[in-house]
């Protein structure tokens, strides 16, 4: 019995991605080694965009990326639905950045370094 939706992992990670949806357990998706038995394929746009034309059945692909470059050349195939990422790091990288400045702007590399040498010396911030 074939499944309704065949994926096919495509991705530098692709033992993570599968193990992911492995703990999901959702029951109408069935990982394929298949490509021709794809209707949908998460995949790193630059290993995508070598194999293509593999996928017969193709109706949507979720890039890993939120750019998209690699498939949306006009000699590529444009008959389904292609899906990113965008977005979803605004919040994480906006916590990095301020996480850095905190960092660099009350010194705690040298405050670290110091705490390896058992000292003691106050820096004044900068900001």
């Amino acid at each position: 019995m074939q499944h309704p939706n065949q994926i096919f992992l495509l991705s530098e990670h692709r033992d993570t991605y599968e193990t992911l949806l492995a703990e999901k357990n959702l029951p109408d998706l069935n990982i394929t080694d298949k490509p021709q038995e794809a209707h949908i394929v998460l995949a790193d746009p630059p290993l995508l965009s070598q194999r293509l034309d593999e996928f017969s059945q193709l109706e949507w692909v979720q890039s890993t990326y939120a750019g998209v470059n690699a498939l949306i050349t006009p000699e590529f195939r444009q008959d389904y639905t292609l899906t990113n990422v965008r977005g979803v790091f605004g919040p994480l990288i906006a916590e990095y950045v301020l996480g850095y400045c905190i960092s660099h702007y009350r010194h705690f590399m040298h405050y670290h370094q110091q705490q390896q040498n058992k000292q003691w010396q106050p820096h004044l911030y900068t900001s």
